[in-house]
C-alpha cells in the first residue's frame, strides 16, 4: 500500500461561504486499489479511518464505506463540492470528514489519470 499525505481545507458547515472560517487539516491515503474498478483507498484524516470503495456503474458513480454503512451517488472524481455534500447528506458522517473524503478522491483522480485510467 502506498502512504499519501494530503493537505485539505475544511469550513464549518454553517459559514461555508465565510472564507476567513476555512481550516486546513492534515490526511494520508493508502492505495489499496486503483488498478481496477472498483477501486479501493484507506483515508486517514480527523481521528478516523475510512476504507473508500468507488467507481462506475451503468448511470454515473458510486462511493461507499462500508464500516460506516455510507452509500451515495459522486460524480467525477474531482468534483469536490458535489461530492462533499453527497457524501455529508448521507447523515453518517461529519462535515470535516466528507470534506476529508472529498479532497482526497480529487487527489486520488489525478493518480488515476497517470494510469491511463479516468474517474469521468
Amino acid at each position: 500500500m502506498s502512504d499519501i499525505q494530503f493537505w485539505y481545507p475544511v469550513t464549518p458547515e454553517k459559514t461555508y461561504d465565510d472564507k476567513s472560517k476555512i481550516l486546513r487539516k492534515q490526511g494520508f491515503i493508502w492505495l489499496i486499489n486503483i488498478k481496477t474498478e472498483p477501486y479501493e483507498v484507506m483515508i486517514d484524516a480527523g481521528g478516523y479511518t475510512f476504507r473508500i470503495v468507488f467507481g462506475r456503474h451503468s448511470k454515473g458513480h458510486f462511493l461507499c464505506i462500508p464500516d460506516w454503512n455510507v452509500g451515495c451517488e459522486i460524480l467525477s472524481y474531482k468534483d469536490r463540492y458535489w461530492n462533499i455534500r453527497s457524501i455529508y447528506d448521507t447523515g453518517q458522517l461529519r462535515y470535516e470528514d466528507a470534506c476529508a473524503i472529498g479532497n482526497a478522491l480529487q487527489l486520488i483522480e489525478l493518480l488515476l489519470g497517470k494510469k491511463g485510467v479516468s474517474g469521468e
